[in-house]
C-alpha cells in the first residue's frame, strides 16, 4: 500500500502479487483484502483487464455465504475502480454509491491516497 502511495506501481504490482499467493495459502479473508487492491493497481496503472480473474475470486469467495462485512465494500469499490478504468461509468457510480452504503454500515474508514 506504501508504495503504491508513493507512486511505485510497479512495487505495489509486485508486493500485490506476492499477497495474493501468501494468501491463497493462509485463507479467504487475506484474498478478500489484498485482491481487492491489486484490482485497483491494475486499473490505475491503466490495465484493468488483469483485475477481471481477481475480482471473480472475489465473487466466488463472497458466494459462499459468509458474512463478509466491511471486507465487501472493499471489493465493490474495487469493482467500481475497474468499471471506471473501462468506461463503465453508469456501472461505477452505481457501485461506488454500494461501496459507500457498505463502509458506512460496517463503519470502516475510507482509503486515504
Amino acid at each position: 500500500m506504501i508504495r503504491w502511495v508513493l507512486g511505485d506501481l510497479a512495487g505495489a504490482e509486485r508486493l500485490g502479487r506476492f499477497a495474493i499467493e501468501k494468501h491463497k495459502r493462509e485463507g479467504l479473508p487475506g484474498e478478500l483484502h489484498s485482491g481487492p487492491l491489486l484490482a485497483e493497481i491494475y486499473a490505475e496503472i491503466g490495465d484493468p483487464g488483469r483485475a477481471h480473474p481477481l475480482l471473480a475470486r472475489c465473487r466466488e469467495i463472497r458466494g459462499n455465504g459468509e458474512d463478509w462485512r466491511g471486507l465487501t465494500g472493499k471489493v465493490v469499490r474495487a469493482e467500481a475502480v475497474v468499471a471506471a478504468a473501462e468506461g463503465k461509468y453508469d456501472d461505477a457510480e452505481a457501485q461506488f454509491e454500494e461501496a459507500v452504503e457498505i463502509f458506512r454500515r460496517y463503519h470502516v474508514p475510507p482509503r486515504r491516497s
